[in-house]
């Protein structure tokens, strides 16, 4: 019996290559955190890349106009303070944009737990946005979401 090589053509690359940096030069990774600021409880960036497709306004984080649809990684963690439980809920809202009726992506509704941790792969395209509505007493200083563009 003889053994016949494998022929390059029927051979993949190693997982590691497919994310390799060099496969993804030129491509600036798009992010965005928020935190509650202590004063005021609203909303703020804590990290956000430079040259970014993401960006926050009015409590929301929007996909800036001219990006292509895309999938995004969107998470929040929210920690709240003792109270009722029953009243305790953290929604993920797709916004409504033209064409498109709002959607709730994600929700936790009476939160039994001290700690909500939440994370959803969404299609978003340009001027498309997202907002996390939190019902319930929470401490800001271990809150907080943000999203991921997944290339």
């Amino acid at each position: 019996t003889s053994i016949s090589p494998v022929k390059p053509e029927n051979v993949t690359p190693p997982v590691s290559a497919l994310f390799s940096p060099e496969r993804h030069a030129g491509i600036s990774p798009s992010y965005i955190e928020l935190e509650t600021t202590i004063i005021d409880f609203k909303w703020r960036e804590h990290v956000t890349c430079e040259s970014c497709s993401l960006s926050f306004h009015d409590n929301c984080i929007y996909v800036n106009n001219g990006t292509a649809r895309s999938l995004f990684f969107i998470y929040a963690q929210v920690v709240f303070k003792k109270s009722e439980k029953s009243r305790r809920s953290v929604k993920l809202i797709r916004n409504g944009s033209t064409g498109k009726s709002e959607k709730v992506e994600a929700q936790v509704l009476g939160a039994e737990s001290k700690l909500v941790w939440m994370g959803r792969i969404i299609t978003l395209t340009g001027g498309d946005s997202v907002t996390l509505n939190i019902t319930g007493e929470y401490q800001n200083e271990e809150t907080f979401w943000g999203a991921f563009q997944l290339h």
